[in-house]
């Protein structure tokens, strides 16, 4: 089956048995109603069994609980680019994947540490823990 930010091309054939025929073709474009497989919770507020709890605002952006601020767009394979406010960076992850993530800027792997109130970044590349801001 294909994922958010697939298409699909699409040709409908009507044959009258006697040799005519008309045909019709398009493009459907599979589009992300909720991101992240997320159930509503509240009014414009989700959880995600993998990527914990967020408020949908508009155009791709949520406010993620324990992340703050997140741009995200579908990779159209299961997983998603994260614009990250704080980071001022994209990062990547899927749900097998995820709280490890790929930071674009350093071309490096992350841990998030979301349990507690503090989040804690493990950064595989240098082997050292770091408090998120």
């Amino acid at each position: 089956f294909p994922v958010a930010g697939q298409s699909i091309r699409l040709v409908v054939r009507l044959d009258d048995g006697r040799g005519k025929y008309s045909e019709v073709e398009g493009i459907i474009e599979i589009v992300e109603s909720t991101p992240m497989q997320a159930s509503q919770v509240a009014a414009s507020w989700y959880e995600s069994e993998w990527f914990g709890y967020f408020y949908l605002g508009g155009q791709n952006w949520i406010y993620h609980l324990k992340l703050g601020w997140l741009h995200y767009a579908p990779d159209g394979s299961g997983g998603y680019w994260i614009w990250d406010d704080l980071w001022e960076s994209w990062w990547w992850s899927t749900p097998g994947v995820f709280p490890w993530i790929y930071r674009d800027d350093s071309k490096g792997w992350v841990y998030l540490n979301l349990e507690g109130t503090a989040v804690k970044e493990f950064d595989y590349k240098t082997k050292q823990w770091r408090r998120r801001k």
